[in-house]
């Protein structure tokens, strides 16, 4: 099992294909985790399966998102493209705000996802090992926040998935 943060994404992406060249037998292989690790990539992915979806679209620059803001309702929400625990996700209420929010990434090259805010107080994990549903969570957020990731003062409650569920996350 091979798990290492944003900073070494394309290291650990290597390490896996080098592993599975060599006939090694690995649980996450090189194209999950690529997937898993970048937003938009895990968004198409479960577009394809067929998973409801937030409406979201990809911004590489201020002018695109000055014309992508006509195209969903606020409050929206700015992620990174990279980023786990709540880091680089940002409630934006106006255009002025998501450009703010946005610009540290693009001023580095790196596009943002923009999508409008669900109103939606928590929302739910599965983690599937081996095509099989082993753990489910609801996570709430902390009074006063959006985001409900535990690292963000979120609750997490320990939940059986439903059978609807279950066959979403298989």
């Amino acid at each position: 099992l091979i798990r290492a943060g944003v900073n070494y994404l394309r290291s650990t992406i290597e390490a896996a294909r080098r592993l599975s060249e060599k006939k090694l037998r690995i649980v996450n292989p090189a194209d999950g985790i690529a997937v898993a690790k970048d937003k938009w990539l895990t968004h198409h992915a479960w577009a394809h399966e067929g998973l409801p979806q937030v409406p979201t679209l990809k911004i590489n620059s201020p002018e695109e998102l000055r014309l992508a803001s006509g195209f969903l309702p606020t409050p929206w929400v700015i992620k990174a493209l990279y980023g786990s625990q709540g880091k680089g996700v940002h409630l934006a209420l106006t255009l002025a705000e998501a450009l703010r929010h946005s610009k540290a990434y693009m001023d580095r090259g790196f596009s943002v996802l923009l999508q409008p805010k669900l109103n939606v107080k928590r929302d739910l994990r599965i983690l599937v090992v081996a095509g099989k549903v082993v753990a489910a969570v609801r996570r709430h957020p902390a009074k006063g926040e959006f985001r409900s990731n535990w690292h963000r003062g979120g609750r997490l409650e320990l939940i059986q998935a439903s059978a609807r569920e279950k066959r979403l996350a298989i």
